[in-house]
This record gives structure tokens, C-alpha cells and sequence, in this order.
């Protein structure tokens, strides 16, 4: 096989398959195990921001209902019911 392929050829082949070999470990290695991490902080980060969106969901109902009180407490002052009752 190498004399029909030729000694560059053969030693070309056996470099590129080294070659490979390397960024598969260095994929495997390396980058495999960085992207685990990252997927967990970005899990993270989103359960942070949905946190936030409930909090913000949350403080706009409680503003809304305490828009429609405040009304009914201008309403029950404009009526006297906060004046003494003798």
C-alpha cells in the first residue's frame, strides 16, 4: 500500500488522522464539559428571570388593586365616613 499511495501520501494520511484525533480530545475534553457548565448557568438565568416576571406580574396586580381601593377609600371619605359619627 505504500508504494502504490507513496511515502508523502501515506505520512499526509497519518498526520490528518493525528490531527483529528487531537480536536476530538480537544472537543471531548474541553469543549464538552464548558458547555455543560454554560447550559447550567443559563438554566439558572432563567429561572432568575422568570422569578422576576412573577414578582413584576405580581407587583402589577397589587398596584391595580390598589388603584381601585384607593378609589373606594376617596369615595367613602367624600361621604363622611371618616368624620366623627356624634
Amino acid at each position: 500500500m505504500i508504494g502504490v499511495l507513496g511515502i508523502k501520501r501515506v505520512a499526509m494520511l497519518i498526520g490528518l488522522v493525528v490531527l483529528n484525533g487531537l480536536l476530538a480530545a480537544m472537543l471531548f475534553g474541553y469543549l464538552q464539559p464548558e458547555s455543560l457548565v454554560k447550559d447550567r448557568e443559563l438554566s439558572g438565568l432563567r429561572g432568575q428571570v422568570s422569578t422576576l416576571r412573577t414578582d413584576i406580574d405580581r407587583m402589577q396586580v397589587e398596584f391595580e388593586q390598589l388603584e381601585v381601593q384607593k378609589a373606594e377609600f376617596e369615595q367613602l371619605e367624600a361621604d363622611g365616613f371618616f368624620k366623627d359619627q356624634s
